[in-house]
Protein backbone atom coordinates (compact mmCIF):
# COMPACT_ATOMS: atom_id res chain seq x y z
CA UNK A 1 0.00 0.00 0.00
CA UNK A 2 2.68 2.35 0.65
CA UNK A 3 4.46 1.71 -2.59
CA UNK A 4 0.91 2.25 -4.37
CA UNK A 5 0.81 5.74 -1.75
CA UNK A 6 4.52 6.72 -3.39
CA UNK A 7 3.62 6.05 -7.20
CA UNK A 8 0.19 8.13 -6.60
CA UNK A 9 2.03 11.22 -5.07
CA UNK A 10 4.96 10.78 -7.99
CA UNK A 11 2.18 10.99 -10.94
CA UNK A 12 0.80 13.58 -9.03
CA UNK A 13 3.77 15.15 -9.16
CA UNK A 14 4.69 14.62 -12.44
CA UNK A 15 1.13 15.91 -13.39
CA UNK A 16 1.64 19.42 -11.74
CA UNK A 17 5.13 19.83 -13.25
CA UNK A 18 3.56 19.21 -17.04
CA UNK A 19 0.40 21.33 -15.77
CA UNK A 20 2.82 24.20 -14.86
CA UNK A 21 5.26 23.33 -18.04
CA UNK A 22 1.90 24.05 -20.29
CA UNK A 23 0.85 27.64 -18.50
CA UNK A 24 4.25 28.89 -19.13
CA UNK A 25 4.53 28.22 -22.75
CA UNK A 26 1.08 29.00 -23.06
CA UNK A 27 1.91 32.33 -21.16
CA UNK A 28 4.60 32.91 -23.08
CA UNK A 29 2.71 32.63 -26.34
CA UNK A 30 0.64 35.33 -25.49
CA UNK A 31 3.08 37.63 -24.33
CA UNK A 32 4.83 37.06 -27.90
CA UNK A 33 1.50 37.58 -29.85
CA UNK A 34 -0.47 40.41 -28.48
CA UNK A 35 -0.57 43.64 -30.40
CA UNK A 36 -0.72 47.30 -28.97
CA UNK A 37 -4.42 48.40 -29.29
CA UNK A 38 -3.50 51.44 -31.68
CA UNK A 39 -2.14 48.92 -34.30
CA UNK A 40 -4.89 46.40 -34.13
CA UNK A 41 -6.55 45.27 -37.08
CA UNK A 42 -10.05 44.39 -37.90
CA UNK A 43 -10.36 40.26 -37.09
CA UNK A 44 -9.04 37.81 -34.23
CA UNK A 45 -6.24 39.98 -32.17
CA UNK A 46 -4.85 39.34 -28.79
CA UNK A 47 -4.28 42.43 -26.52
CA UNK A 48 -2.90 42.95 -23.23
CA UNK A 49 -3.81 46.05 -21.06
CA UNK A 50 -5.58 47.44 -17.98
CA UNK A 51 -8.92 47.23 -16.84
CA UNK A 52 -10.38 50.40 -16.62
CA UNK A 53 -13.86 51.48 -15.22
CA UNK A 54 -16.73 51.36 -17.61
CA UNK A 55 -20.09 52.29 -16.45
CA UNK A 56 -22.39 50.87 -14.71
CA UNK A 57 -20.06 48.77 -12.75
CA UNK A 58 -21.99 45.33 -10.88
CA UNK A 59 -21.48 44.71 -6.97
CA UNK A 60 -19.92 41.33 -5.92
CA UNK A 61 -22.08 39.16 -3.71
CA UNK A 62 -19.58 38.48 -1.04
CA UNK A 63 -17.61 41.41 -0.65
CA UNK A 64 -20.06 43.82 -1.79
CA UNK A 65 -17.93 45.83 -3.74
CA UNK A 66 -17.94 47.31 -6.76
CA UNK A 67 -16.40 45.35 -10.09
CA UNK A 68 -16.94 44.45 -13.76
CA UNK A 69 -16.98 40.93 -12.71
CA UNK A 70 -16.66 37.93 -10.61
CA UNK A 71 -16.41 34.06 -9.99
CA UNK A 72 -18.27 33.11 -6.52
CA UNK A 73 -17.32 29.85 -5.29
CA UNK A 74 -18.69 27.96 -2.34
CA UNK A 75 -16.49 25.20 -1.17
CA UNK A 76 -16.97 22.16 1.05
CA UNK A 77 -14.07 22.12 3.23
CA UNK A 78 -15.91 18.65 5.17
CA UNK A 79 -15.66 16.78 1.19
CA UNK A 80 -12.48 17.68 0.21
CA UNK A 81 -12.93 20.91 -1.35
CA UNK A 82 -15.88 19.62 -3.29
CA UNK A 83 -17.56 22.78 -5.23
CA UNK A 84 -21.32 23.05 -4.26
CA UNK A 85 -22.11 26.33 -5.61
CA UNK A 86 -20.52 28.58 -8.65
CA UNK A 87 -21.72 31.46 -9.96
CA UNK A 88 -20.33 34.70 -12.34
CA UNK A 89 -20.95 37.54 -13.85
CA UNK A 90 -19.80 40.07 -16.00
CA UNK A 91 -20.93 43.52 -17.70
CA UNK A 92 -18.82 45.37 -20.53
CA UNK A 93 -15.53 47.45 -19.61
CA UNK A 94 -12.74 49.09 -21.23
CA UNK A 95 -9.46 47.95 -21.73
CA UNK A 96 -6.23 50.60 -21.99
CA UNK A 97 -2.67 50.54 -22.81
CA UNK A 98 -0.54 53.18 -23.78
CA UNK A 99 -1.78 53.90 -26.85
CA UNK A 100 -5.40 53.71 -26.83
CA UNK A 101 -8.44 52.54 -25.27
CA UNK A 102 -11.00 49.57 -26.42
CA UNK A 103 -14.56 48.52 -25.28
CA UNK A 104 -14.78 44.95 -24.39
CA UNK A 105 -18.19 43.35 -24.88
CA UNK A 106 -17.73 39.86 -22.69
CA UNK A 107 -19.91 36.39 -22.31
CA UNK A 108 -18.15 34.59 -19.92
CA UNK A 109 -16.11 36.23 -16.65
CA UNK A 110 -12.79 34.51 -17.88
CA UNK A 111 -9.97 32.78 -16.30
CA UNK A 112 -8.56 33.17 -12.80
CA UNK A 113 -5.57 32.40 -10.77
CA UNK A 114 -4.21 32.68 -7.93
CA UNK A 115 -2.33 35.44 -7.21
CA UNK A 116 -0.89 37.46 -4.03
CA UNK A 117 -1.52 40.61 -6.01
CA UNK A 118 -4.93 39.63 -6.75
CA UNK A 119 -6.02 37.36 -4.21
CA UNK A 120 -9.75 36.17 -3.19
CA UNK A 121 -12.33 37.57 -0.98
CA UNK A 122 -13.04 34.76 1.31
CA UNK A 123 -15.62 34.10 3.98
CA UNK A 124 -16.30 31.00 6.45
CA UNK A 125 -19.67 29.58 7.08
CA UNK A 126 -21.78 26.42 7.91
CA UNK A 127 -24.35 27.62 5.20
CA UNK A 128 -24.22 27.83 1.74
CA UNK A 129 -26.16 31.24 1.50
CA UNK A 130 -23.91 34.21 1.96
CA UNK A 131 -25.69 36.11 4.58
CA UNK A 132 -25.14 36.12 7.79
CA UNK A 133 -21.34 34.68 7.72
CA UNK A 134 -18.72 34.29 10.15
CA UNK A 135 -15.38 35.37 9.45
CA UNK A 136 -14.29 33.28 12.12
CA UNK A 137 -12.89 29.82 10.07
CA UNK A 138 -12.70 27.82 13.16
CA UNK A 139 -15.00 24.66 12.61
CA UNK A 140 -16.70 26.37 9.83
CA UNK A 141 -18.33 23.68 6.86
CA UNK A 142 -18.20 25.95 3.79
CA UNK A 143 -15.49 28.58 2.62
CA UNK A 144 -16.76 31.24 0.31
CA UNK A 145 -13.90 32.64 -2.24
CA UNK A 146 -15.08 35.45 -4.85
CA UNK A 147 -12.66 36.32 -7.44
CA UNK A 148 -13.27 40.01 -9.34
CA UNK A 149 -12.33 41.52 -12.39
CA UNK A 150 -11.57 44.83 -11.32
CA UNK A 151 -9.75 47.71 -11.88
CA UNK A 152 -6.56 48.10 -12.16
CA UNK A 153 -5.99 44.30 -13.29
CA UNK A 154 -3.68 43.24 -16.59
CA UNK A 155 -5.06 40.73 -18.58
CA UNK A 156 -4.79 39.79 -21.87
CA UNK A 157 -7.93 39.18 -24.54
CA UNK A 158 -8.67 36.68 -27.22
CA UNK A 159 -11.23 37.99 -29.90
CA UNK A 160 -12.82 39.81 -33.12
CA UNK A 161 -11.62 43.83 -32.69
CA UNK A 162 -13.37 46.09 -34.93
CA UNK A 163 -12.15 49.61 -34.89
CA UNK A 164 -14.09 52.58 -34.12
CA UNK A 165 -14.47 56.28 -35.00
CA UNK A 166 -12.13 58.36 -32.57
CA UNK A 167 -13.54 61.15 -30.43
CA UNK A 168 -11.83 63.87 -29.47
CA UNK A 169 -13.00 63.81 -25.93
CA UNK A 170 -11.76 60.38 -25.72
CA UNK A 171 -8.02 60.10 -23.85
CA UNK A 172 -6.54 57.86 -24.52
CA UNK A 173 -8.46 57.57 -27.71
CA UNK A 174 -11.02 55.26 -27.86
CA UNK A 175 -9.84 53.00 -30.87
CA UNK A 176 -12.64 50.26 -30.91
CA UNK A 177 -14.50 47.51 -29.57
CA UNK A 178 -13.48 43.52 -28.75
CA UNK A 179 -15.65 40.44 -28.48
CA UNK A 180 -16.49 37.08 -29.27
CA UNK A 181 -17.84 34.77 -31.76
CA UNK A 182 -19.95 31.76 -31.92
CA UNK A 183 -17.17 30.23 -33.42
CA UNK A 184 -14.60 31.84 -31.09
CA UNK A 185 -15.81 33.04 -27.91
CA UNK A 186 -14.06 36.24 -26.31
CA UNK A 187 -11.13 34.85 -23.82
CA UNK A 188 -10.05 37.32 -20.80
CA UNK A 189 -6.80 35.72 -19.36
CA UNK A 190 -4.90 37.22 -16.49
CA UNK A 191 -1.35 38.88 -17.66
CA UNK A 192 0.54 37.40 -14.72
CA UNK A 193 1.38 34.08 -13.49
CA UNK A 194 -0.68 31.75 -11.25
CA UNK A 195 -2.08 29.02 -11.02
CA UNK A 196 -5.79 28.22 -12.65
CA UNK A 197 -8.74 28.21 -10.31
CA UNK A 198 -10.36 25.37 -11.12
CA UNK A 199 -14.48 25.69 -11.53
CA UNK A 200 -15.25 22.16 -11.61
CA UNK A 201 -14.96 19.33 -9.70
CA UNK A 202 -13.79 16.93 -12.49
CA UNK A 203 -10.26 15.98 -11.05
CA UNK A 204 -11.54 15.28 -7.43
CA UNK A 205 -11.56 11.52 -7.90
CA UNK A 206 -7.18 11.51 -7.29
CA UNK A 207 -8.13 12.94 -4.43
CA UNK A 208 -10.22 10.80 -3.12
CA UNK A 209 -8.22 7.70 -4.55
CA UNK A 210 -5.16 8.91 -2.11
CA UNK A 211 -7.88 9.19 0.72
CA UNK A 212 -8.99 5.87 0.37
CA UNK A 213 -5.45 4.06 0.15
CA UNK A 214 -4.43 6.69 3.39
CA UNK A 215 -7.08 4.85 5.26
CA UNK A 216 -6.54 1.55 4.30
CA UNK A 217 -3.00 2.05 5.82
CA UNK A 218 -4.01 3.73 8.93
Amino acid sequence: MVIIIILLLSLLLVGSSVSYLINKVFYFNLAKHNIKISEAKEGYVILRGVIKKFAPYIISPLSKKPCCGYLYLVIDKHDLDKIVHIESNIVDFSLCDKTGQCIVHPKSVGTFYNNAQWPPYIRFGDSISPYNLDSNPGNKRYRHMEYRRQEGEEIFLKGYYQRARANANDYPELIGTICGKEDKPLEIIPAYEGLEIATSNRDRWFVKLLQFFYHAIT
